[in-house]
């Protein structure tokens, strides 16, 4: 037999022994098709978020009347809460979670930080070291469930001077995501 036959028989059997080994491993490793399952959204979680919206508005109207920016924005989402919870459980309940490539979801945040940052400032000079009594809570879009969490939509804030005089602060939206509460933006309109 010559080098040549030699060389084809041996690439036959190793060609061979590569499917039977390649057949083996793939049916080892095929399952049966799975019943459906409940969707599974990652449960994430707040961190230095406040237990209620009562408590979160409070750090927030004490922040505003500091003039403290960086405590203000302490009380809003971060980036990654953002892009691992508020973007992907932006859908209807009952719905598997958005997917965003990390440019998508890095410019969506863009947006929404440098939107809020604006209007904080604008907030910060027109209200900020004023001191101001809680009458009421309201939200100007209402209440909003989500797969991912619940949204409390352009909040308005009723306020009262010291001296007596009933002011309305329009601002962004808060959400809630096990039983913990934060603002996603600044932004009172849109």
């Amino acid at each position: 037999m010559s080098q040549r036959a030699m060389r084809r028989g041996a690439f036959v059997v190793l060609l061979a022994a590569f499917l039977v080994i390649n057949a083996v491993q793939t049916k080892a490793t095929k399952t049966e098709p799975m019943a459906p399952q409940a969707k599974q959204h990652p449960q994430l979680e707040f961190t230095n978020a406040s237990s209620s919206i009562e408590d979160l508005v409070d750090r927030f109207l004490r922040a505003v009347e500091a003039g403290n920016q960086q405590a203000v924005d302490s009380l809003r989402v971060t980036e990654d809460e953002y892009r691992k919870i508020i973007l992907p459980g932006s859908v209807e309940p009952g719905e598997p979670p958005q997917n965003f490539s990390d440019e998508a979801s890095q410019y969506f945040w863009g947006v929404l930080n440098g939107k809020s940052l604006y209007h904080r400032a604008s907030m910060m000079h027109g209200y900020g070291g004023k001191k101001f009594k809680l009458k009421k809570i309201g939200y100007q879009k209402g209440i909003r469930k989500w797969e991912g969490y619940t949204a409390y939509e352009k909040l308005l804030l009723t306020l009262e001077t010291e001296d007596g005089e009933e002011v309305v602060l329009p601002t962004g939206s808060i959400a809630e995501v096990g039983g913990r509460y934060k603002f996603v933006s600044f932004i009172p309109q849109g």
